[in-house]
């Protein structure tokens, strides 16, 4: 596995053959020169200890090899992206088929100018991509979602490949078809739309679901007194 050390952060995205061809039928690569992430790295470890100290290193480590789509690089999409890209993914994909207007100008900070020809995910992935280069980005076809199993399989969607499926801006019949989709296949959904000051959202995580969570409790905050220094320590804490 790659450290820290080895990431190589300039971009080929430009200029790489794989980028070439109608993206209206083809998956697009920006990666580049991606590594993985390996949460037993310590530079990895040093690097994402924010993270792993919020969510804790089993919750990362499942993150760090998720592959997970998207569609929807509207204002909600981007945020969802930016934070998924940020704190690591195996890989993520971004699906969109509108093009650059005012009004994404002002609801996103990825678009700053407007751009023919290219939808949304097309113009945004490339500062998207800069924000994590352990993350293998790609764009998808700006092409409506197909609604049948094995188009969502087939290329260039590979849905078979996804752990994580995220709508933003999707109509009620390809997020019906969608997450039927993943329910039958063990993945999980997320449905999601914002309006104004308003937002709803729908998960579907599947009948296998776990919350590990044992109480729902908040965890309480303690003041640490001592710690032992034998082999099997003993820490003492301040009483309330």
């Amino acid at each position: 596995m790659a450290t820290l050390n080895d990431v190589d952060m300039d971009t080929d995205s430009e200029n790489d053959e794989e980028s070439k061809g109608s993206s209206a039928t083809k998956m697009i690569n920006t990666t580049g020169k991606g590594k993985d992430i390996d949460i037993d790295d310590e530079a990895v470890k040093d690097r994402w200890s924010r993270y792993i100290g919020a969510m804790g290193v089993e919750a990362v480590a499942k993150q760090a090899a998720a592959n997970i789509f998207v569609s929807g690089a509207g204002a909600l999409g981007m945020e969802i992206s930016k934070n998924l890209v940020l704190s690591g993914c195996k890989s993520f994909t971004l699906h969109d088929t509108k093009p650059v207007t005012n009004r994404d100008l002002s609801g996103q900070f990825f678009l700053n100018e407007l751009v023919e020809g290219k939808t949304r995910a097309e113009v945004c992935m490339p500062r998207l991509q800069q924000l994590n280069y352990y993350v293998r980005c790609n764009v998808a076809p700006n092409a409506k979602i197909p609604l049948d199993e094995a188009a969502l399989e087939a290329e260039p969607w590979n849905f078979k490949n996804m752990d994580v499926v995220v709508l933003t801006e999707a109509d009620y019949a390809t997020a019906i078809a969608v997450n039927n989709y993943c329910r039958s296949k063990g993945k999980k959904f997320i449905f999601t739309q914002l309006s104004g000051v308003f937002g709803r959202v729908f998960n579907d995580f599947g009948d296998n679901f776990e919350v590990l969570d044992k109480n729902g409790e908040e965890l309480q905050d303690v003041i640490i007194r001592s710690i032992s220094n034998e082999e099997k320590g003993t820490v003492e804490l301040l009483g309330n």
